[in-house]
């Protein structure tokens, strides 16, 4: 899948090209077909244009479009065709190459075959003047057919029939594609129908109607429109790209899309042969969603039906649907963040994923029109008109009939499909168990398998006992600084060739601990039901996990499970002679495959059991991948379910890659033979915790990729293969990204066969240990990068061992600690590289100074919490010293560092040249030098803020003394998951700056609440921009590949720079397993992003900076050549200042006082700034020395010049060709300009600042009165900003009110602070009030609703996110997950969604209207009061039980009753809120059905 440029391989691969968007639907219930309904359209695509992207030209779009009814009058009066008004039109909108000649007679063909015959052709007026340079020149030649049915008219019973015109316009397009797909044609139809017509273009959305005066045309008259804007991560032109589709307009990125095909894939041959092509090669996940739906909805279900089947909501218990519950076995589910807007031109609606991961609001008015959007506010509504507005939550839907006029929300619909139907009759759902009994493997048996399947010590000891002991991962420290699997020293397993894949920016990760309940490991072992069939009965055992028990594979073995006869398990032993060859062995095993399930095996058993050194194993993970893929291709794979019993599998990862791979079920039975024998007092128990641990593991690396079904993320292969050759890839993982190809089936096989040949080990004896985790000093030991003679040699450097002495020379013990560290066998990917002379060699007077050079250097992002005060504080003084930039971390700091410090005029003596010239043995002469009175550098400020999604710390005065902010979107150590803080190492001062509880440990959410897109992103660079207008605002990624498509999204959402984390980023606690599995080497993540950035002319728009693992000057110069503008240090910079790798930071043991809170133990702290300006010192005169040797007079010289690197070792058989490539031309780095966005104009609230701060400074109240809209966003952040930094300095009093009417925007009164109140009368979108810090936000409603305010959604998704002070008032409901990481705020709305309160932890919401599921989850602190009016929030369980308690409002203390009272009496004069004033008219009787709840303990 690599793309050739310039003749050779590069890192650039379409398959990871993503898109968002804005999405949403105009309809008329009344039947009224009108012009008007278009227009509104129109207007609101154009009011999304800050979801859109802009490419790279400043014009050009990433696609704009509607779809519509046909405009059956206009299209004959434009053509002059004429046809009986009881004849169907037919319309067909086409893009072909202007160069195309073929597409019309093909496609004429295609109809006639159908007995449709075509009217006319016609040139669709366009205006090329809209476009911008890139979309003119892929702009296709755009034409339409006009179709009429050579059988004459249809009857409304006809128009139902398998023979309708709507269907063969269908089959026509389909037989189209099947000659597209031969290479006969070429072309795209936009749509082929007679109920529905798109059009769409590569402008931008206000342009639309400009480009096709088709649309601007009076006479275009419609009674409904599905209307898209597109952002694409990637800017290549691509108009068929564009959206809406066939059926479907969709915002989002379904996360499971790669397992989806896959699946389809599989079923092909149970899929009608006029269907097919099903799913478009290359399309992209929205395109492959909407073929899908299409399929289904052309096949016996309705298109609403099909809707449901692929975005189901989570069945959390309280849904007894059983079209749900048949279909979750029918069906994998679409995961990932969706929100479509659909129609066929009978049914228009709208649906989002089972998260509710983007937003959909909806309002109907009295006159039966249906506004549905990505934003409220998109068309504008007369408020006294609106009788219904609301909101889509997790997993719901609305449907709108145009031919009834009817409105069907979510239990409707399912009531709808659910009569008539027998599903039921269809399902069995009896679990299969197995009774387990007690024995014990003989440990001399388990010896020796361990011995032969490869495990060591640190397997048994680090990684199953745990689970075995604990039921739970192991967790680890300071990241992985081993080789990977490809430069290994060690044998390892196939598996440790795979990296998982995991989510950022454009979808999110998903939380698997609190949010569990959208999460399902329920699965079906066996045939898989018919796609399109909905009477067939579903087959297979129904499972609770898709692991097994030893019992339960006995059990199959016996064939004592239910359904024995039907269910026929059969098998497959995966070993072979040592005679035969590993690919022989593979040959045989697909080919009996196929033969047992021809012959009736329903349930295949893939087993290496029968292991030993008569039989070798194959290595399961090849096995599992070759059956599966052999039963695909042979047409097979849906007649059997695949068990896998595993010997080699003894890690989550192990297990995540089989079912990733095909397998149904796995058992792991030798880990689980392990877990029994480790417990021998009780091994059914032990062997319980086992299978416990993989089912919350799989969760997590699920939820990594923001799948949350294991029927999704099966076969779903998302995983990257580094080190393994492309034959094996083929062969068993096809599909899979493998950019740097090694090693093939001789390696491998020769790698098992040394396992299995070993005479098996006495008792007695310990299994070896590679020292794969912990450092061991042992020639077959692996080596880690900072081991202890390394450490020791850099701390020698800047004289902070132990002893404290400085080297006679720094120079030379660097030198030193270079070699060492550059010396031995390969260990990364830039060991295989060396670097050519760019020219003759240079004198040093020729190099840039060390001063410049510090400007690049960064030290990387370490939490205060992570770390003890002492440390974190001395990185800061050392790197403001020094002239470089350190970063906070996601703990924030103490505000009491923004202080100024007033220096009166003195006498100072010089440092004679600074620490800078001491350090390189110059001598210090110091001189008398007058100082003029001045303000002392804040040098305990970090120059780099991070905002994290735990936003620990982030307020304004946080944010407005930034000089950068980096939103930290993946760690390298981690990615996919939050940063993890232990309760032990939350002292007072910890919780105070975290907002949080002291002792209650911290485990930031894996997303971003606020960042489930990429047009998300943009929206938080959006706010952090505006609140402070001075800072670069940069994205921390992690490489993995298709980062570069990635960075290409980012840098088009205006972000500044970008950081790639390599994989082996130190960390202070996560589990082993994501330590060691999770990430890619930042040579191949920075190689691709710049590739990626170049190829799509942005490079010059953003820096590039790259961390995880630098030491030396030769890794700064090779990311240099590779692309990199900046460098961040972390490890070494611990190191540095004592730091010796203890490996104890989660323990808050840490031996120097660096990684802990323990008072007793940061007095032993002896790290001091001067170390760290030694070692950067040190590391930028070696650089320099570097850049004069190689003939570079600067590193800007060096920045992307990858012609310098040359491949010169191919250890591992790996090709690093690719990620040497040049793609283009053009910037090969950061052109030093703002990435700003282009405005038309200032925002609304720019204005309002200068006046603001003159009423602030003159002490005098100020008031602005205004409208508003929902392109006006983040409003009040940018006087928020001012007041922080005026406020830093000392009390400011503040009395600002903003008074407004209308729809606001996104963001509406983020980070407003104390002084500030906004006042709105109408509604708003997501984010209110985003970290709220000391504000007031109150909105109100208007006309229909501020008589029943308890009944209409007033605002979005997400508000107060992060907030921690501050108070919110809101009369009407809010969407979901309302208060996350609330740490502060007192607020009252009037309903909320689900996930209410989540890791809420601090302040006080109060609901007074339904609150949704999975209320409170992971809150720790502060109170939540919620009106249960019918009892079903308890009753239901709609709390999470885990976390907190319910109280009756009779068991509540008088004063927390009468504070309750007061504080809805607050919100109902606030407000003007109609339902509080009615609570407190009869509070005896309502005050009754209030429901406290309070954190339970989690210390």
């Amino acid at each position: 899948m690599q793309r050739t440029l310039r003749g050779g391989k590069s890192l650039l691969d379409p398959r990871f090209d993503q898109d968002s968007c804005g999405v949403g639907f105009v309809a008329s219930m009344s039947g009224e077909i009108s012009h008007k309904i278009l227009e509104q359209a129109l207007t609101a695509l154009a009011r999304l244009a800050h979801r859109g992207a802009t490419a790279a030209d400043g014009k050009s779009s990433d696609g704009v479009g509607v779809m519509t009814g046909v405009p059956r009058a206009l299209l004959l009066r434009e053509t002059g065709v004429s046809l009986p008004d009881d004849h169907k039109l037919g319309v067909g909108m086409i893009f072909t190459d202007p160069a195309e000649t073929r597409a019309e007679a093909v496609l004429e063909r295609c109809l006639a075959s159908h007995d449709l015959k075509v009217l006319c052709w016609r040139d669709v007026p366009v205006a090329p003047d809209a476009l911008g340079e890139i979309a003119l020149s892929a702009m296709p030649r755009i034409r339409q057919v006009l179709v009429a049915d050579v059988l004459g008219a249809e009857t409304p019973k006809s128009d139902k029939a398998s023979n309708s015109m709507e269907r063969r316009l269908y089959l026509s397009r389909k037989q189209f594609e099947r000659s597209h797909e031969e290479g006969h044609v070429t072309g795209y139809i936009c749509s082929l129908s007679t109920r529905t017509l798109v059009y769409k273009a590569m402008c931008s959305g206000k342009l639309l109607p400009s480009f096709f005066p088709d649309l601007a045309s009076p006479d275009y008259v419609t009674q409904f429109s599905v209307f898209h804007q597109r952002y694409a991560t990637n800017t290549t032109p691509a108009w068929h790209r564009a959206q809406p589709g066939r059926t479907i307009g969709h915002n989002g990125e379904i996360n499971t899309v790669w397992g989806n095909r896959a699946r389809m894939a599989a079923r092909d041959a149970t899929l009608p042969v006029e269907c097919k092509p099903v799913l478009t090669k290359g399309g992209t996940d929205s395109t492959s969603l909407d073929e899908t739906i299409e399929l289904i909805s052309k096949n016996g279900r309705s298109i609403s039906e099909a809707v449901r089947m692929l975005l189901p909501p989570a069945i959390t218990g309280g849904h007894t649907s059983s079209f749900l519950q048949y279909h979750a076995d029918c069906a994998e589910p679409w995961d990932g963040p969706a929100a479509i807007a659909y129609s066929d031109g009978r049914v228009v609606g709208a649906a989002l994923d089972r998260n509710g991961l983007r937003p959909c609001r909806f309002a109907v008015t009295k006159s039966g029109l249906v506004a549905a959007g990505s934003e409220i506010g998109l068309v504008d509504l007369d408020p006294e008109e609106v009788i219904h507005s609301g909101r889509l939550g997790p997993g719901q839907m609305l449907a709108v009939d145009l031919i009834d006029g009817k409105m069907y929300e979510d239990e409707e619909l399912l009531a709808i499909f659910d009569t008539g139907a027998t599903y039921t009759s269809l399902m069995e759902n009896e679990e299969f168990v197995a009774k387990a009994d007690d024995a014990v493997m003989d440990v001399a048996a388990i010896r020796a398998l361990h011995t032969g399947f490869g495990y060591t010590r640190e397997d048994v000891k680090m990684i199953l006992q745990p689970m075995a002991v604990e039921g739970k991962d192991a967790v680890w420290s300071m990241g992985d600084d081993t080789p990977l699997a490809f430069l290994a020293r060690a044998p390892r397993p196939v598996y440790a060739f795979f990296r998982q894949r995991f989510a950022q920016v454009t979808n999110p990760a998903i939380d698997p601990l609190r949010e569990a309940c959208v999460v399902q490991l329920h699965t079906r072992l066996g045939p898989w039901p018919h796609l399109l069939d909905k009477n067939e009965r579903l087959r297979g055992l129904s499972l609770a996990s898709p692991f097994l028990s030893l019992a339960q594979v006995a059990a199959l073995r016996k064939g004592e499970h239910h359904h024995a006869e039907e269910l026929r398990v059969a098998v497959l032993d995966c070993v072979y002679s040592p005679s035969t060859t590993l690919t022989e062995a593979l040959d045989a095993i697909g080919a009996k495959a196929i033969d047992l399930v021809r012959g009736g095996a329903r349930i295949l058993l893939i087993s290496d059991r029968e292991a030993s050194s008569t039989s070798l194993p194959i290595p399961m993970a090849m096995a599992t991948g070759a059956v599966h893929q052999g039963l695909v291709a042979a047409g097979l794979r849906t007649l059997t379910g695949l068990a896998v019993e595993a010997g080699d599998c003894r890690d989550i990862h192990h297990a995540a890659v089989l079912i990733g791979y095909g397998a149904g079920v796995v058992c792991p039975w030798l880990a689980l033979e392990t877990a029994r024998a480790l417990v021998p007092a009780d091994p059914i128990v032990a062997e319980k915790k086992m299978l416990k641990s993989l089912d919350a593991g799989l969760a997590k690396v699920m939820s990594k990729m923001g799948i949350s079904v294991v029927d999704s993320y099966r076969g779903a292969h998302l995983f990257d293969i580094l080190g393994l050759h492309q034959s094996v890839v083929d062969r068993c993982f096809q599909d899979t990204p493998a950019p740097l190809s090694g090693i093939g089936f001789p390696e491998l096989e020769r790698q098992l066969r040394m396992g299995w040949d070993a005479a098996p080990a006495p008792v007695a004896s310990e299994l070896p240990d590679y020292g794969w985790v912990r450092f061991r000093k042992a020639d077959v030991a692996e080596p880690h990068a900072w081991q202890p003679p390394t450490v020791k040699a850099l701390q020698t450097v800047v004289g902070s061992t132990r002893a404290g002495v400085l080297p006679p020379d720094s120079t030379a013990a660097f030198n030193i600690f270079s070699q060492q560290v550059n010396a031995g066998e390969p260990a990364v990917l830039r060991d295989l590289l060396e670097i050519r002379p760019a020219g003759p060699q240079l004198s040093l007077d020729e190099i840039e100074p060390s001063s410049s050079i510090f400007k690049r250097f960064v030290a990387s992002a370490m939490s205060l919490g992570s770390l003890s005060p002492e440390a974190h504080q001395c990185i800061t003084i050392a790197m403001n010293k020094l002239g470089g930039r350190s970063n906070t971390g996601e703990g924030g700091e103490d505000p009491e560092v923004y202080r100024k410090e007033w220096i009166p005029a003195s006498s100072v003596p010089s440092d004679g040249g600074g620490a800078a010239q001491a350090q390189a043995g110059g001598t210090a002469v110091a001189e008398m030098v007058e100082t003029a009175a001045h303000y002392a550098p804040l040098l305990k400020n970090n120059r780099i803020k991070q905002v994290a999604s735990g936003r620990f710390g982030v307020t304004a005065q946080y944010l407005a003394h930034a000089d950068e902010i980096e939103i930290k979107v993946a760690q390298g150590a981690k990615p996919g998951e939050g940063g993890q803080l232990p309760g032990h190492k939350v002292s007072g001062l910890i919780a105070r700056l975290r907002h949080a509880q002291p002792g209650v440990s911290l485990i930031s959410p894996p997303p971003h609440h606020d960042i489930y897109s990429i047009e998300d992103l943009a929206q938080l660079i959006y706010d952090l921009k505006r609140i402070n207008p001075k800072a670069l605002v940069g994205v921390k990624l992690v490489s993995s590949c298709g980062v570069g498509t990635v960075a290409a999204g980012v840098a088009k959402a205006y972000a500044d720079f970008i950081v790639i984390a390599g994989n082996t980023g130190g960390t202070g606690a996560a589990a082993l397993s994501s330590i060691k599995y999770a990430g890619n080497p930042w040579e191949l993540g920075l190689a691709e992003a710049q590739q990626v950035l170049m190829e799509n002319g942005m490079r010059g728009r953003v820096r590039l900076r790259t961390d995880g693992g630098l030491a030396t000057a030769r890794d700064v110069l090779v990311a240099a050549l590779l692309g990199a503008d900046e460098y961040a240090f972390g490890t070494a910079v611990l190191v540095a200042i004592g730091c010796d790798m203890a490996r104890q930071c989660h323990l808050n043991t840490c031996p120097t006082g660096i990684a802990t809170q323990k008072p007793e133990l940061r007095a032993k702290f002896r790290g001091k700034p001067e170390h760290i300006i030694g070692f950067f010192t040190e590391l930028a005169n070696e650089l320099r020395h570097l850049l004069a040797r190689y003939g570079l007079p600067s590193l800007e010289a060096a920045i992307g010049r990858t012609d310098l690197l040359e491949q010169v070792r191919f250890d591992g058989n790996l090709d690093l060709e690719p990620m040497l490539a040049r793609v283009n031309d053009g910037p090969v780095q950061s052109q030093g300009i703002r990435n700003n966005q282009p405005v038309d104009g200032p925002p609304l609230d720019e204005a309002w600042i200068a006046p603001a701060l003159e009423a602030i400074a003159a002490g005098v109240p100020h008031v602005v009165e205004s409208s508003i809209s929902n392109c006006d966003r983040s409003i009040g952040a940018r006087l928020a900003g001012e007041i922080a930094l005026q406020r830093a300095q000392g009390e400011v009093p503040v009395d600002v009110t903003l008074h407004l009417t209308g729809t606001a925007g996104q963001s509406f009164g983020a980070f407003t602070v104390e002084g500030m109140k906004l006042v709105l009368d109408g509604q708003a979108n997501d984010f209110v009030g985003k970290g709220l810090a000391g504000g007031e936000i109150v909105i109100r409603a208007m006309g229909l609703a501020a008589k029943d305010s308890g009944n209409h959604a007033i605002l979005g998704n997400v508000a107060l996110y992060g907030g921690t002070a501050g108070a919110f008032y809101a009369a009407g409901r809010a969407g979901e997950r309302f208060g996350v990481r609330n740490s502060g705020v007192t607020t009252v709305v009037e309903g909320v969604g689900d996930h209410g309160c989540e890791y809420m932890t601090g302040g006080t919401v109060v609901v007074l209207g339904r609150a949704g599921m999975n209320f409170g989850a992971g809150m720790t602190g502060g109170l939540a009061w919620v009106y249960d009016a019918d009892g079903s929030f308890v009753q239901g369980l709609r709390y999470h039980p885990d976390f907190v308690d319910p109280e009756p409002f009779s068991a509540v203390d008088a004063e927390s009753q009468e504070a309750l009272r007061a504080l809805i009496g607050v919100h109902a004069e606030k407000a003007a809120s109609g339902l509080a004033q009615s609570m407190l008219a009869d509070w005896g009787t309502k005050s009754a059905a209030f429901v406290r709840l309070s954190p339970k303990p989690q210390v």
